[in-house]
């Protein structure tokens, strides 16, 4: 959608009706019709991690792309990831995996520094999981002439933890 704009004067109005997925489609004759309905959304299942975070109370405070922003939770800068769409489930939710196997490494390995931040939360929205909270580290963007250094680490990394890099 390049240009919400365009669509959003030709939606229909909103139920008052509690509702949880709307279809719109175009007609033959290029009239929007919509179906509402009560089917459950899509959520995350993997749940190794104690807190959850309502998504509607964190306060965003910059949006690098959709679906991922900075947020502040008690008070702190955050980096908040979520699931815009259904597609983007499994992507969310592979992850949260990841993020359980490193954070297990580090837990077995306590004396080495951690290589990626720390998970905070699973982020809900009416009690389903639908992303991730994770700690923002200052300074934390990669430059490509680092990655090009990194990479060969990571690769031996992701070997001790049995996992295959794709190509």
């Amino acid at each position: 959608m390049c240009r919400p704009y365009l669509l959003i004067t030709r939606l229909p109005e909103l139920p008052d009706s509690p509702w949880t997925v709307m279809t719109i489609s175009q007609d033959e004759n290029g009239s929007l019709t919509s179906v509402i309905s009560m089917d459950p959304l899509p959520e995350i299942r993997t749940e190794w991690h104690e807190q959850h975070v309502d998504v509607l109370t964190l306060k965003s405070t910059r949006r690098f792309r959709s679906g991922v922003h900075e947020a502040r939770y008690n008070d702190v800068p955050t980096l908040a990831k979520i699931a815009c769409f259904e597609w983007e489930m499994r992507r969310i939710e592979r992850e949260i995996w990841a993020y359980s196997l490193l954070e297990d490494h580090h837990n077995q390995h306590p004396n080495k520094s951690p290589i990626v931040p720390k998970f905070l939360a699973y982020l809900t929205e009416n009690g389903r999981i639908m992303g991730l909270l994770l700690e923002k580290v200052k300074g934390s963007q990669l430059a490509p002439t680092i990655w090009s250094a990194a990479k060969p680490y990571f690769a031996g990394f992701i070997v001790t933890l049995g996992w295959s890099m794709g190509t």
